[in-house]
């Protein structure tokens, strides 16, 4: 073989065997950067997680608080309205699609029943907006939604029906929470065990709608510690 062919083909692996330890190099610098950037994250997250476990645990007892005053609303709601139960539902994200798009649900998160009656909260919980259209349109109204007989969900909301008849309600009321930013975040529903004409009365529905607001008042200013401000909705009967 022609020496300087022999000569080409060395310098040509040469070359090569440079172009694959730049590659190496590059490949090498290249993980070093996405380890570092992973561990930076980490750093962030772990920070983050740290204060929002700080705020957690400052703002708990505002919670605890919080909690308390809105069954004692629930309370003296159903007994005002002489109902069977009276609750307030939430609405809140859940699991992803595999598009990545939230599913829309909603839980009971406070509830008041009378003695005797199952407490509901604990099957009224996660579940997707979606499959409760009459609750969910009717909370985004601006007035209280009142059906004085459930058998009328039968023909176009099916789940609703369901869901409350296994509550043992004939007749219900809701209300939307909404907060000072005016978004509503849920509702707080009334449920009688017999029917009640007397629900679509302006007293009632006023009644209804001011707890609504005083309850959403407690429940959308529970993170920034403005809790007093509650006192100015309060009657003096209602002082816990």
């Amino acid at each position: 073989m022609d020496s300087q062919i022999l000569l080409g083909i060395v310098n040509g692996l040469s070359s090569l065997v440079k172009d694959a330890d730049y590659i190496s190099l590059a490949m090498l610098g290249g993980t070093a950067f996405i380890i570092y950037e992973c561990a930076t994250l980490s750093t962030y997250l772990k920070r983050v997680a740290t204060r929002k476990t700080k705020k957690f645990a400052k703002d708990f007892p505002s919670l605890i608080d919080m909690n308390s005053r809105v069954l004692t609303k629930l309370r003296h709601a159903k007994s005002e309205l002489n109902a069977d139960r009276v609750a307030v539902v939430q609405f809140h994200n859940g699991c992803q699609n595999l598009s990545g798009i939230d599913f829309a649900k909603m839980s009971c998160t406070h509830e008041a029943v009378r003695p005797g009656l199952k407490p509901a909260q604990a099957g009224f919980l996660n579940l997707p907006v979606s499959a409760f259209s009459y609750l969910t349109n009717a909370a985004f109204g601006i007035e209280p939604k009142v059906i004085m007989n459930i058998e009328r969900l039968r023909k176009f909301d099916m789940s609703t029906y369901i869901l409350l008849k296994s509550h043992k309600a004939v007749s219900f009321a809701l209300a939307p929470l909404v907060s000072d930013d005016q978004d509503v975040f849920g509702f707080i529903i009334v449920e009688f065990c017999k029917i009640r004409e007397d629900i679509t009365s302006g007293d009632f529905q006023f009644l209804l709608k001011t707890y609504a607001e005083k309850i959403a008042t407690l429940l959308d200013r529970s993170d920034l510690g403005d809790l007093d401000e509650e006192r100015l909705f309060k009657a003096p009967s209602e002082e816990a």
